[in-house]
């Protein structure tokens, strides 16, 4: 009986080395004929959404404006320091996004589910960023003082404001 069961297990663990390297096989081979530009072949389970990455580039153009415009009125130190740490946490959330673990891929509905969740996470922190920027441009508008800053509630519409901001004070 021993024996049996020895024979047993140690087919199905050829059996399942075999699989995966069939899966791994197929993998490199829907790379390698992927049209996809080379920095997007590492995304084959993981399609990235373009908009995202073009809400986030908007947003890194937007603090390079704002730290334009500091060098020409007077501002604190914590503001300089702020725009900085939103550059990071935008850099930070490229990295998060572009990079998904392919092994992710092989959890099925798990791994989907970790990967949306992240997208999740990640846009709200984006919206976050977005909205304590548009707080310092409000900020620094002596018009706006008076009135109290509505946060956004979506990427798009933050960056709107933010950018309506730029003109005003810039």
């Amino acid at each position: 009986m021993n024996i049996r069961n020895f024979f047993t297990q140690l087919l199905c663990m050829v059996g399942s080395i075999l699989c995966m390297g069939y899966v791994l096989k197929t993998h490199q081979a829907s790379l390698q004929k992927s049209p996809q530009p080379e920095s997007q072949k590492e995304f084959v389970f993981h399609e990235i959404d373009q908009q995202f990455l073009k809400q986030l580039d908007t947003f890194e153009q937007q603090l390079e404006q704002f730290k334009k415009v500091l060098s020409h009125i007077a501002h604190e130190k914590k503001v300089e320091d702020a725009i900085n740490h939103a550059h990071e946490t935008a850099e930070f959330i490229k990295t998060k996004y572009s990079k998904n673990s392919p092994a992710t891929a092989f959890l099925g509905p798990i791994g989907t589910t970790a990967i949306v969740i992240k997208e999740v996470q990640l846009e709200h922190k984006l919206l976050r960023s977005i909205n304590k920027m548009g707080i310092l441009l409000h900020d620094a508008a002596p018009s706006l003082r008076k009135t109290p800053y509505e946060p956004a509630r979506t990427i798009d519409e933050g960056l709107k404001k933010n950018a309506e901001l730029l003109k005003l004070i810039g």
